[in-house]
């Protein structure tokens, strides 16, 4: 039997999109992309062009700008706050006298937990 090829033959399938997008539908976007990205420069440089400014022009050129003093003295104040941590971690007191909770001495914390052993999980 031979292949028909003539008018009533089935059109093969196809796997992809047969139909391009229109150059005028991208030229549209990429138009429409300008056109907004042109629109807000316009409007930043109306902005920043027309409204008044919040003081002289001189006075703002000439002032000097300084730091807002948070720490006047910040090397001496690293230094106190390292002494207290320093003192706290050598030494005894109440963390919470309420609970009834003290800190001691560092190095006594690490001989007491290694004495009394860590808590082991159990083996599956």
């Amino acid at each position: 039997m031979a292949k028909d090829k003539g008018k009533n033959a089935a059109p093969a399938p196809h796997d992809h999109e047969e139909r391009d997008i229109p150059v005028r539908t991208i030229g549209m976007w990429i138009g429409g992309l300008f056109g907004g990205l042109l629109l807000v420069m316009l409007l930043c440089y109306a902005a920043y062009r027309f409204t008044p400014s919040h003081g002289e022009g001189e006075l703002v050129r000439t002032r000097k700008m300084t730091d807002p003093p948070l720490q006047p003295q910040p090397n001496e104040e690293m230094a106190e706050f390292r002494a207290a941590e320093l003192e706290h971690l050598g030494g005894y007191g109440w963390a919470d006298k309420a609970k009834g909770t003290v800190y001691i001495p560092i190095e006594q914390a690490i001989e007491l937990a290694l004495k009394r052993g860590y808590p082991v999980r159990s083996q599956h």
